[in-house]
C-alpha cells in the first residue's frame, strides 16, 4: 500500500439521503485533480458498515480514513480506527456533508466539503492535529467510542424523534424532534455519578451531555468550552426544570451562555459513572444507543487522550 494511500468511506444515507448529489459532485473533484496518492472510493449498504471498511483500510495499510457523512459517519469510522493498534492506526479525516457536522464545526475543523476533500488530496499535513476519543462501557458488556458527545436521558429523546422527522433537516430537525420531547419521555431521572473515581452522589437530572467537542444537535453549544484534544471530557447537567423553564433556557444553549443558570452545571471530568434506578436511554454521537428495549442501568465514560489523528 502506498505512503499516500486513502480510503474515503461515504455514506448515503447521511442528511436523510440528500447527500447522494452533493458526494457525485466531490467525486467529480477527484477525477480531475491532480494528486500523487491512491484513492479507494467505498459506500456503506448498512448501520455499522463504516466500522467495518475503517478497520479493514487499517488492516490493509492505508494512511488515511475519509469519514464522508455526518456526525453519525464519523462516529462509525472512528470505531473502526480504534480497533487498530495505536502505532498503525490510520489518520482520520472528515468532509461533512451530514445534518448537523457539529463535531467537524465545534472541533474548528473544515466544514466545506470541497475544501476539506482538497486538504485530503493535497496531502496537508500542516493541518493534522492529534485529538480525544471517548470511551462508553455499560452493565450489558457493550463497549463504544464516540468522538463528539454521550447524551443521556433528554438528549436520546431528541435523537430519537430527530430520526423520525422527515420535513425537517440539521437544527430545525433537531428542534422539531425536541418539541416532540416535551411531550414524550419527558422528566428527571434519579442518578448516582462518580466523577473521577471519588465518592458517588445523588442527583435527579433531566440530561446529562459528556461531551468532547462544544455542540450537538445542529447547533445547540452544551458544552462550549470543550477542547477535543485537552484529554478532559465536559460534563453538562440540566437539573429537574419545568417544560416552560426549559423553553426559556433553550436560547442561551444555543448561544453557549446557558451556565448561568442555577439549573445548569458544567464541569470537567476524565472519568465517569453513571448509575440509575431506571433504564437509562442514551446517544452517541447523535446515534441511538440505549433506548427503551435495552436495560442499561449502569454507563461508564472515559477518555482516552490523543487517540485520534485528525
Amino acid at each position: 500500500m502506498s505512503s499516500q494511500s486513502v480510503r474515503i468511506i461515504f455514506n448515503p444515507a447521511a442528511a436523510q439521503g440528500r447527500s447522494v448529489a452533493l458526494a457525485g459532485r466531490l467525486r467529480n473533484t477527484l477525477a480531475t485533480a491532480d494528486r500523487r496518492m491512491e484513492i479507494d472510493w467505498v459506500e456503506t449498504q448498512h448501520r455499522g458498515h463504516a466500522t467495518t471498511l475503517a478497520r479493514e483500510a487499517g488492516q490493509a495499510g492505508f494512511s488515511s480514513v475519509v469519514a464522508m457523512g455526518g456526525d453519525g459517519t464519523a462516529h462509525e469510522v472512528v470505531n473502526g480506527l480504534m480497533q487498530i493498534d495505536a502505532g498503525l492506526r490510520p489518520a482520520l479525516a472528515i468532509v461533512p456533508i451530514g445534518s448537523g457536522n457539529d463535531f467537524v464545526i465545534g472541533a474548528g475543523l473544515e466544514r466545506d466539503p470541497f475544501r476539506a476533500l482538497r486538504i485530503v488530496i493535497e496531502h496537508d499535513n500542516t493541518s493534522k492535529r492529534r485529538l480525544d476519543v471517548g470511551l462508553v462501557r455499560d452493565n450489558l458488556g457493550r463497549v463504544e467510542y464516540f468522538i463528539n458527545v454521550i447524551g443521556i436521558g433528554l438528549d436520546a429523546s431528541v435523537t430519537y424523534h430527530s430520526q423520525n422527522t422527515r420535513f425537517f433537516r440539521g437544527f430545525a430537525m433537531y428542534f422539531a424532534a425536541l418539541m416532540r420531547t416535551l411531550t414524550n419521555n419527558y422528566g428527571a431521572l434519579p442518578l448516582e455519578l462518580q466523577i473521577d473515581r471519588g465518592e458517588f452522589a445523588s442527583h435527579q437530572a433531566l440530561m446529562l451531555a459528556v461531551a468532547n467537542g462544544t455542540r450537538e444537535g445542529g447547533g445547540f453549544n452544551i458544552t462550549p468550552q470543550a477542547d477535543p484534544g485537552d484529554g478532559q471530557l465536559d460534563l453538562a447537567m440540566i437539573g429537574p426544570v419545568s417544560r416552560l423553564r426549559l423553553l426559556r433556557i433553550i436560547p442561551d444553549v444555543m448561544a453557549g451562555t446557558h451556565a448561568r443558570h442555577p439549573e445548569i452545571s458544567i464541569q470537567r471530568v476524565q472519568h465517569l459513572r453513571v448509575c440509575s434506578s431506571r433504564r437509562l436511554l442514551a446517544h452517541l454521537d447523535g446515534e441511538l444507543w440505549a433506548w427503551h428495549e435495552h436495560d442499561v442501568r449502569e454507563i461508564e465514560i472515559s477518555i482516552v487522550p490523543q487517540a485520534i489523528c485528525v
